[in-house]
């Protein structure tokens, strides 16, 4: 698990572009928000 910060430092990319770059393709369809999911711990 990791961070898209993390992720565009692992590979030399300015995060703030990157999230540019999301923003850009969510608007344009090519991509989309992951859905939040609630973990249930079961005892």
């Amino acid at each position: 698990e990791g961070s898209i910060a993390a992720l565009a430092r692992k590979h030399d990319v300015n995060d703030n572009l990157l999230f540019k770059w999301i923003r850009l393709w969510q608007r344009e369809g090519r991509v989309c928000r992951p859905r939040k999911t609630h973990r249930r711990f079961l005892p």
